[in-house]
């Protein structure tokens, strides 16, 4: 885990209304896709933890996925630690390569996105946002269409919230706890106040095992070893 000075220098509006924002980091933090990093913004009153998924980085420089605290600024200063948590592990033969965002904007599954071209898979992603910074290569398809993936992809990443969690199956068109075909794996976005330091429970996940802290034993999960 490192700690890095961080400072905002540039916010984005994205589609659904959220805030993005560029960050500079000394010294770098590279995540993997699907880790975290925390961050505290110390001048301002009444600072606290934020949770932040990088949607893009270039060493020193990372996108940061929206949505962003509403006092943060161009040029807020911050201290940034991390990186936290599993994250995606993409099959190196993966040529086939499917991502759904159930409820937000895609950004959390971009690394992932663009590490599966860079190993010359097809990619398709079912969302109902299309993010500016998609890359033109990816096939886009709604989510009504997500199921259907489970029959011809050799991965697949989901992106969805801690609550509905219990609504996967479904979308898959799954019986409960039955395994899902094809390799699975899922980004569950919590609140992880925390960082896994305090073990608080807040972000508690179901597994096959027993209750699971996405802060630590995630935030990625394999879809077959979550009670759902």
């Amino acid at each position: 885990m490192i700690q890095a000075a961080g400072e905002i220098t540039e916010l984005w509006l994205a589609g659904n209304g959220t805030v993005g924002g560029r960050m500079r980091c000394l010294p770098a933090i590279q995540p993997v896709p699907g880790q975290y990093l925390q961050a505290y913004a110390p001048e301002l009153p009444g600072c606290f933890l934020v949770t932040l998924f990088v949607s893009e980085q270039d060493k020193f420089d990372l996108l940061v996925a929206p949505p962003l605290p509403d006092g943060w600024r161009v040029g807020t200063r911050l201290v940034v630690r991390g990186p936290f948590g599993r994250g995606f592990r993409l099959p190196g033969e993966a040529r086939r390569v499917a991502l759904g965002a159930l409820e937000d904007a895609p950004y959390r599954l971009l690394p992932l996105i663009r590490q599966a071209l860079a190993q010359q898979a097809m990619v398709t992603l079912f969302t109902y946002h299309i993010p500016q910074q998609l890359p033109v290569a990816v096939e886009v398809l709604p989510l009504e269409s997500l199921h259907e993936a489970v029959d011809w992809a050799d991965f697949l990443a989901l992106d969805v919230r801690l609550e509905n969690i219990s609504t996967l199956p479904a979308r898959l068109n799954l019986p409960p706890r039955q395994h899902c075909p094809c390799p699975t794996q899922v980004l569950v976005v919590a609140s992880m106040p925390c960082g896994g330091v305090a073990e608080c429970g807040v972000c508690g996940v179901q597994t096959r095992r027993g209750w699971a802290l996405a802060c630590k034993d995630g935030p990625v999960f394999d879809f077959n070893a979550l009670e759902i």
